[in-house]
């Protein structure tokens, strides 16, 4: 061979998680509902790790519910058994897959050659290729991210080719391979959407392009199940938490469901929601029921449908209850010949049971009202929704820090805030205040996995004076953010710094938000709403 690869690699750890958003869709949900192919609950999984399970018998009844361990344990994916957290580690041996072997003293998965590898933090190819295999848990609409690049130290020989199948299927790219070449530490990012049945298989897959010299590859697949009408489209009302409504000119009523035409259908001839589009006689309305309390982030795009590329276009809105949150007011205009559409980006904050109503107005006439619209819903964690009362609760503590150790703050009904044992150490909703001591938001991690933080900090519009602050990021005893030090923002700072920094953190671990005084606490005042996203 003309290659060599230290086995004994040093780098910082790539390492390959996976976070199941279940059909709650929810990245720090309360609890999360799982269903079976006829949309019956068969599991209830709080994040504390209490799991109930609903068992049928063949004619549906339920005829137990039990207490157990979840189906899923949130851990990082590596590990040394095949099939763990829905993992397997393969070759394609030019007739099928088979399952690699675990070698215990380099702690990382082996083929039939010697270089057919899957470590945590690497894949190399020897003729056969290697592959990552994913075993979908349940049926839904995922997005697959996660770059592919050459291994950093490894950066010579001819490159290498990638794909992504599921099953037999190839999803990315459109057709043939992805080229890597020898000396590319960049790589690529895929993002794909794809549909999946319970069972259904993604293979990520490295071949060695025309040899095997030099060809270590980094990849690490991010999949996120995503709350999308289109993969949730069903014959009955309430499955998947959507329902296929018209308004009365009174209130919404439940359509009808069509068999014939695979459709629902409301009183008037045109009042139609399929799985492709939506068409008013009147209005039509596609209503979500939030599955659990917690902060939401709404997209998708609406356009006039293809083959309806006329007369004189809709007028669309989106309503949580009774309150319109997307336009600001009135409706959202899109012309009869318009198929580009728009793509609203909101975040809401949802109590378990609010309705999203996402509707269709025929503006003038009905004659060519054909709409596609295909709303996403994806749960957030940020602490502006989650602020409370209660220390700890949906996983966030409000402390300072007295010089030897974070001490929780005490509750001010009268204020409506956090404070501590100044005067000036303050935590509310809005806004934070150090007073000698730091104040710190202190988020508990619910489970294990890799996480996103985001979220601006940045001096308060109403403090723009003083010496300004200083602040950083911790996670238990270890700086996250910056990488050294601390971060300043400036005393007339309104604009801020949002870091955007990927963690992995196990179930317990602690993130501190820090907010220190800098010089004196004058005009110390600080926004900072950190959002905390469940990446994989």
């Amino acid at each position: 061979m003309k290659f060599t690869f230290n086995r004994c690699i040093f780098i910082f750890g790539i390492a390959l998680f996976m976070f199941l958003d279940v059909t709650s869709n929810s990245a720090l949900a309360m609890k999360s509902y799982f269903y079976d192919t006829n949309g019956r609950l068969v599991q209830e999984s709080a994040l504390t790790g209490e799991t109930i399970r609903y068992s049928y018998d063949q004619n549906g009844s339920l005829i137990s519910k039990s207490s157990g361990e979840s189906f899923f344990q949130y851990l990082s994916a590596f590990s040394s058994e095949q099939g763990q957290s829905n993992w397997y580690y393969q070759i394609w041996n030019g007739t099928r897959y088979e399952d690699m072997t675990w070698d215990a003293v380099e702690s990382r998965w082996k083929g039939k050659k010697d270089w057919d590898i899957i470590s945590k933090e690497w894949m190399h190819p020897d003729g056969n290729d290697v592959a990552l295999k994913w075993v979908a848990p349940q049926t839904g609409s995922i997005r697959i991210t996660g770059k592919v690049a050459k291994h950093p130290i490894n950066l010579q020989g001819d490159g290498v080719r990638v794909k992504i199948m599921k099953n037999n299927t190839q999803v990315w790219p459109a057709s043939g391979w992805q080229n890597i070449s020898g000396n590319d530490s960049v790589g690529v990012t895929p993002t794909v959407n794809v549909n999946v049945t319970i069972g259904d298989t993604l293979y990520f897959i490295v071949n060695q392009n025309g040899n095997n010299g030099y060809d270590a590859t980094t990849w690490n697949p991010v999949i996120t199940y995503i709350e999308k009408f289109s993969s949730a489209f069903s014959s009955q009302q309430g499955r998947n938490n959507w329902y296929y409504q018209t308004w009365s000119g009174m209130r919404y009523e439940d359509m009808a469901w069509d068999a014939a035409e695979s459709r629902w259908q409301g009183g008037k001839t045109w009042n139609i929601i399929s799985k492709e589009w939506m068409h008013p006689d009147g209005d039509v309305a596609l209503k979500w029921v939030a599955p659990q309390t917690g902060s939401i982030r709404i997209t998708g795009k609406v356009a006039k449908h293809p083959i309806n590329l006329q007369g004189d276009g809709v007028r669309v809105k989106i309503m949580k209850n009774s309150a319109q949150v997307w336009p600001a007011s009135g409706w959202q205009s899109i012309n009869g010949d318009d198929s580009v559409g728009v793509a609203p980006s909101i975040n809401v904050n949802v109590t378990i049971g609010d309705s999203l109503y996402f509707i269709v107005n025929q503006n003038g006439n009905n004659g060519y009202d054909g709409t596609a619209w295909n709303p996403a819903i994806i749960y957030i964690e940020k602490f502006s929704s989650a602020f409370s009362t209660e220390q700890g609760r949906n996983n966030w503590y409000y402390q300072i820090w007295n010089g030897t150790r974070y001490e929780d703050m005490t509750w001010n009904a009268v204020e409506s805030r956090w404070r501590g044992k100044k005067d000036w150490d303050i935590i509310s909703k809005e806004w934070m205040h150090p007073d000698g001591n730091d104040a710190a938001l202190k988020w508990v991690a619910p489970q294990t996995g890799s996480i996103r933080i985001t979220g601006k900090v940045a001096k308060h519009p109403i403090n723009l004076q003083g010496d300004g602050v200083r602040v950083k990021i911790m996670k238990n005893n270890t700086q996250v953010w910056p990488a050294s030090g601390w971060q300043s923002i400036s005393g007339d700072d309104a604009v801020g710094v949002t870091p955007t920094v990927n963690v992995n953190v196990t179930i317990g671990d602690s993130l501190y938000f820090i907010v220190n005084q800098n010089g004196n606490n004058g005009y110390d005042g600080t926004t900072w709403n950190p959002a905390i996203n469940y990446i994989n």
